[in-house]
């Protein structure tokens, strides 16, 4: 009953609609990539270098001053009685979350360990490269952030493992009714993921930015170079309260 001719013939001509469909969401996917690498490309170019450099200085900052906090605490700059200092420990306190900070040679080692797994260009399928942009725009984001921690996690992560699934093979000879609803079913599976990449693409920080940019633009404006100038005060900012901190040690 399942092997009708005529029920085959209808599941068949389902699977090449969304066929079409899933190229279709694909190509969307590609075109907002190569947006958003293109303004990322110019990103960098005019402000990317100044926030690495800001970046960089605040840290050096926030070491300095956890330097400071364990000097004041261990000379006892600062006096609380004996009742203060017991009432203080005799509560419990949870400990606050302690992120790990990696220099920057560590961050791009295992930037480029997840990059050569993951980024959709080493993807052959191109349903796979739907799935593994959206674990890409993940780990770009822990990149940028410099968040060594979600680098980690996403090495270890079994869904960024799983994410690479071809379609799986007809076998040979004429397609049974339950191998062509396999397949249809794959085919769902991977035109969900075609639109999360696409919304992932859409709601990515850059391209929110690449849009500001472009209205901007309209307005006889040059949104990046305005950043620029930003950064460019913040960093100056930075660097004299780093001045002063190092005078003071």
């Amino acid at each position: 009953m399942f092997d009708d001719p005529v029920r085959l013939e209808r599941l068949q001509a389902e699977i090449a609609l969304k066929r079409s469909a899933l190229a279709e969401h694909l190509a969307q996917v590609t075109r907002l990539q190569r947006e958003v690498a293109l303004f990322a490309n110019e990103y960098d170019r005019v402000v990317g270098k100044l926030q690495d450099q800001l970046d960089a200085v605040c840290q050096q900052i926030e070491s300095l001053k956890q330097a400071s906090e364990s000097s004041r605490f261990v000379w006892g700059e600062t006096y609380n009685s004996l009742e203060e200092q017991f009432e203080r420990y005799r509560q419990p306190q949870a400990a606050p979350p302690v992120r790990r900070v990696a220099d920057d040679s560590t961050l791009r080692t295992v930037y480029r360990r997840l990059a050569r797994r993951y980024h959709p260009d080493t993807a052959i399928d191109p349903a796979e490269k739907a799935r593994l942009t959206v674990i890409m725009a993940r780990i770009n984001a822990a990149y940028r952030a410099k968040n060594i921690d979600e680098l980690y996690a996403l090495e270890k992560s079994p869904n960024a493992a799983a994410a690479n699934k071809p379609l799986a093979p007809i076998p040979a000879g004429p397609p049974t009714f339950s191998d062509l609803l396999k397949l249809m079913n794959q085919l769902d599976d991977q035109i969900t993921d075609a639109k999360i990449a696409y919304q992932a693409l859409v709601n990515s920080p850059l391209m929110l930015l690449k849009i500001e940019a472009s209205l901007a633009k309209g307005r006889k404006r040059d949104l990046l170079q305005e950043v620029a100038v930003k950064v460019r005060a913040e960093l100056d900012s930075a660097r004299q309260e780093l001045v002063e901190l190092q005078r003071k040690r």
